[in-house]
């Protein structure tokens, strides 16, 4: 069984990397559509040990109290944003279990796009080296709201007329370009907010929500997450983690 784990920023970034993964795979193993439950024997997910959750912060501080030392980045190439982060996340999963096959960093940039390059880094700086595990990145911008929203599809009318004051209110689509809610924070109030327009989108439904990634057509996911980092992560799990199940 594969060992994989997840480093997230909150529950819900790990739910939906987890999930999202989990449904590539289904999806791409002609077996396993066959027979879907059979996932649960060929993957496990790690997120805590010890009660420690894999959180972003929770690892640095793990790391920092087992004095891991991280040196900067080769070649006098600057260290970007979240690679030391990264590279100390990764490090501590690596001290901690010697059996992982993949690690998966779910990240919002938060306007930061330079975090995206601090992440890829850390991971070349580990992938490719059989002692290591395979990495993979799941960078969303610039919040994890904006993939979610890439998979609202409008059910009724209600959900239609919602998406169209959203389109007014904003000047644009926010399902086809999430990557443009470029709030700086996630309130309730900013007009470019993405959990704003998730949360008013959705009305407040938890099962809506997780709807847009469940039973939205991954095709749909790819085409509208060109620009907001889904598609990248789904191509990943696709090249990454598929072979690795096709393998057992």
């Amino acid at each position: 069984m594969l060992k994989l784990c997840i480093v997230y920023e909150a529950d819900a970034d790990s739910q939906l990397g987890c999930s999202l993964a989990d449904r590539v795979v289904v999806e791409c193993v002609d077996w396993l559509r066959e027979q879907p439950d059979l996932l649960a024997f060929q993957r496990e997910w790690t997120t805590e040990h010890g009660g420690i959750r894999f959180r972003w912060d929770a690892l640095d501080g793990l790391g920092r109290d087992m004095n891991l030392r991280i040196r900067g980045y080769e070649d006098d190439e600057k260290d970007y944003p979240d690679f030391k982060a990264a590279v100390r996340a990764l490090r501590v999963i690596r001290n901690l279990f010697d059996d992982v096959d993949a690690v998966v960093l779910i990240r919002d940039t938060d306007n930061q796009p330079d975090r995206i390059d601090g992440l890829n880094q850390a991971k070349n700086r580990f992938d490719g080296n059989p002692q290591n595990f395979r990495v993979l990145i799941g960078a969303a911008r610039t919040k994890r709201e904006c993939w979610v929203l890439a998979g609202f599809v409008p059910c009724d009318d209600v959900e239609m007329g919602l998406l169209e004051d959203e389109r007014q209110n904003l000047g644009f689509d926010p399902t086809t370009i999430s990557h443009e809610l470029t709030a700086k924070n996630n309130e309730s109030e900013d007009k470019r907010s993405a959990k704003r327009v998730l949360q008013k989108l959705t009305q407040g439904s938890a099962v809506r929500e997780e709807g847009c990634w469940t039973r939205t057509p991954l095709d749909q996911l790819k085409s509208k997450g060109q620009s907001n980092g889904l598609a990248d992560y789904l191509k990943q799990v696709e090249e990454v983690l598929v072979p690795m199940v096709q393998r057992k």
